[in-house]
């Protein structure tokens, strides 16, 4: 019988157990110690150009990429061009999409989880239940 919380590791293919993870203890600890290098860097020289950052740091061009998608790190004004939106390709800072599109599909998505009051009527009108008496 198998677990559906045991996993192979996206990164290193190890087996392992976690209930909400898709990668390791050790390679979750490798990565934020690679977030780690990219922020203090930042941090100590902020607007530096992404492979510069990773020229230094060693960190690949994906993570760092990764992490700002993440939201994790955010692009100084001067490189705001660098990142688009997924959605209507406008530069961002940070994350996949810009506050427009992010806010519209907030929206929409709340819309879809809270219907009107109105069809939350006609769903209870239309419910019934049964009850099935074995004697």
């Amino acid at each position: 019988m198998s677990d559906s919380n045991t996993k192979n590791c996206k990164i290193c293919g190890k087996i392992f157990y976690h209930p909400h993870n898709d990668i390791c203890f050790e390679c979750m600890a490798r990565d934020e110690e690679d977030f780690q290098k990219v922020r203090l860097f930042l941090k100590e020289f902020p607007g530096t150009k992404i492979n510069v950052v990773e020229e230094y740091t060693g960190v690949p061009y994906k993570k760092i990429l990764k992490y700002l998608k993440e939201e994790r790190l955010e692009l100084s004004e001067a490189s705001e061009d660098f990142l688009k939106c997924s959605k209507c390709g406008k530069p961002i800072k940070t994350g996949m999409y810009c506050s427009e599109c992010y806010l519209k599909f907030t929206k929409e998505l709340n819309q879809i989880l809270s219907p009107s009051p109105a069809s939350d009527t006609k769903e209870k009108a239309k419910m019934h239940i049964t009850i099935n008496k074995k004697k």
